[in-house]
């Protein structure tokens, strides 16, 4: 049998790639989803099948939250003060790490299946499970996209955030300007 408690990250120093990596143990099931913090001091991950957030400081591992519904995709802004999670039923949570994960959650759809925050940190890009997908600012949809065919896998902006690509299982990517 798999023992499912034995997951465990392995660090590796890029300075010195000769040295053994660091293996950091505490992780339960498939570990994904790894964002490092800006200051590159910890990360977070998706933990426990998508149903637990953990957060490492690069040496212990604990669990920072806890969710009744599959989290399929989670993303940390670029100032580390927000994690957002697309739901399996098309919940999305946004977590305010400042204020010991205070949650919010905003139903979008039947299911989401990625998500990302756009470069400015304030407003999410969303997929679902059907290929569509939203711009979220405020707490609101601001506007649909559609172009995909089938679940979005993943969503990422260029470096000057001029524009976005999506991957679906459609087996498509999609510029988006």
């Amino acid at each position: 049998p798999i023992n499912r408690d034995a997951n465990y990250l392995e660090v590796y120093d890029l300075q010195n790639i000769g040295s053994a990596p660091k293996k950091i143990t505490g992780f339960k099931s498939d570990i994904e989803n790894v964002h490092f913090t800006p200051d590159g001091t910890g990360l977070y991950a998706r933990d426990n099948s998508g149903y637990s957030i953990k957060y490492s400081d690069l040496s212990t591992v604990k669990e920072v939250i806890t969710s009744k519904e599959k989290i399929t995709s989670l993303d940390l802004n670029l100032n580390g003060t927000m994690l957002a999670g697309a739901g399996a039923n098309g919940n999305l949570y946004l977590w305010d790490i400042g204020k010991n994960y205070a949650a919010t959650t905003i139903k979008i759809s039947k299911g989401l299946s990625a998500v990302k925050f756009a470069p400015d940190g304030r407003q999410l890009i969303i997929g679902d499970i059907e290929g569509v997908l939203y711009l979220v600012s405020n707490g609101l949809v601001v506007r649909t996209l559609a172009g995909h065919s089938s679940q979005i896998e993943d969503v990422d902006f260029n470096h000057a955030g001029t524009f976005m690509a999506t991957a679906s299982k459609d087996h498509t990517v999609r510029l988006w300007n």
